[in-house]
């Protein structure tokens, strides 16, 4: 280690102490002007780095009936410093106890820990403190540990990965897709999602990938089959260890009711910058040139901007996401009717971690769409959205996923009026 590092390293240890020394003392239950005495002295020898003298006015004021947590933390420190570990370990296993000190407490265990070689019971530790620790600081100190003492992770030689999902599902109101006008006919499907990527240069922290995508939606009896086939590139670089960026570029063909329905291509790039260890902000802008593939869609042709803000925190038990989204369209329109809506659209996610095999996640989306004023049209509808399901985790790669999904689009013409509900059951895996 450098001088610098144990320079550093010297630094948080004593602000630690000063801090604990600062905010705890208070609790010190003194029998009498001698023992006060002793511990003052303790503290004035250890700031000026006499730790054996110091220990000796700390086992003074211990022995004639001193008990406190600042004087157990004082005395911990002190052996830490004289490098009698086992002694400081006890002391710091007696504030271990106390809830508001736990985690203070885990993290000087860990320092213990790493002096003695114990990687293991060290990482344990850090990760504690990490993990479950309301004070940022703290947790920020143990994540620059955990990060020395876990090796750097190797990139992987693979250079591909996949993933595909197959779902049975039952839709009470289909939807019919090119202009969101309920059918009020019900039915059963099948749904299949399949994507697959490759790196082609660098890796996924700093590279470019190729990728493919499917996505396609058989009914059972109506004829409102979907199918969408896409293709991309994508370019990963990270910034420096607190953000990244990606650019992609996609072009997906979609087929509607047996027969070609547009083609999109799609222009994005996403900024990710790292908040604190548990949370994430992101920043993304997307742009879709669509075009029609059947005449009878052509008053859908256009343009449509999005741009997005989003907020992540993850933790042991639980992750939240939230995002607002502005989406801007531009297209051919009818004489009698607009489709270039602006849109506004707010949505949560909550998930809870019960164990490493079940979560359960709700959903919710609020969105405004605002369409433009024509003679024979002034348009505005709201949709609420809201989903719940369950996943099961046969392992990392494989999981079970029941779902259902509630939608109730309001618009101040009845025709767009509806409310739809779909429920699916279905399998997903990586490879």
């Amino acid at each position: 280690m450098g001088i610098y590092h144990r320079i550093k390293h010297s630094i948080q240890f004593i602000l630690l102490v000063a801090l604990f020394n600062t905010c705890f003392s208070v609790f010190a239950v003194t029998p009498d002007k001698l023992t006060r005495l002793e511990f003052s002295q303790g503290t004035q020898l250890f700031k000026k780095g006499q730790y054996s003298a110091a220990v000796k006015k700390f086992k003074k004021a211990e022995a004639q009936g001193m008990k406190s947590l600042a004087l157990d933390y004082n005395l911990a420190s002190s052996y830490y410093k004289l490098a009698d570990y086992n002694k400081s370990r006890i002391y710091f296993n007696k504030i271990r106890s106390n809830p508001e000190m736990r985690y203070l407490a885990e993290y000087n265990l860990g320092l213990i820990a790493e002096k003695q070689r114990n990687k293991p019971l060290a990482t344990k530790l850090f990760s504690s403190v990490n993990e479950n620790s309301d004070d940022k600081k703290l947790a920020v100190l143990a994540e620059n540990k955990l990060t020395k003492l876990r090796p750097a992770a190797k990139t992987s030689k693979r250079k591909w990965s996949a993933y595909a999902g197959l779902a049975y599902g039952y839709d009470d109101n289909v939807s019919f897709a090119p202009t969101g006008i309920s059918s009020n006919l019900s039915d059963n499907f099948f749904e299949l999602i399949a994507f697959a990527d490759y790196v082609f240069s660098g890796n996924k922290d700093n590279g470019w990938l190729a990728e493919a995508s499917y996505y396609g939606v058989d009914y059972s009896k109506e004829n409102f089959d979907e199918y969408d086939y896409g293709i991309g590139v994508k370019k990963y670089q990270k910034l420096n260890a607190d953000k990244n960026i990606e650019y992609s570029m996609n072009i997906n063909k979609l087929n509607y009711a047996g027969s070609a329905y547009q083609s999109i291509i799609r222009l994005g790039v996403k900024i990710g910058k790292k908040l604190s260890t548990f949370e994430r902000l992101y920043l993304r802008y997307g742009y879709e040139d669509i075009r029609s593939e059947n005449t009878l869609y052509n008053y859908l042709e256009g343009s449509r901007h999005k741009f997005r803000t989003e907020y992540r925190q993850y933790n042991k038990s639980n992750i939240k996401k939230i995002y607002y989204e502005l989406e801007l369209n531009n297209r051919n329109d009818l004489t009698t009717a607009s489709y270039s809506p602006r849109r506004h659209t707010v949505r949560g996610r909550y998930t809870h971690i019960f164990s490493k095999d079940w979560r359960l996640t709700g959903d919710l989306a609020y969105r405004i769409s605002d369409y433009p004023t024509i003679a024979s049209q002034d348009r505005n509808d709201t949709r609420l959205k809201a989903s719940a399901y369950f996943d099961y985790y046969f392992d990392k790669t494989m999981k079970l996923r029941a779902k259902v999904e509630y939608a109730d689009n309001s618009s101040n013409i009845n025709t767009y009026d509806y409310t739809r509900t779909v429920y699916t059951i279905g399998v997903n895996k990586g490879f």
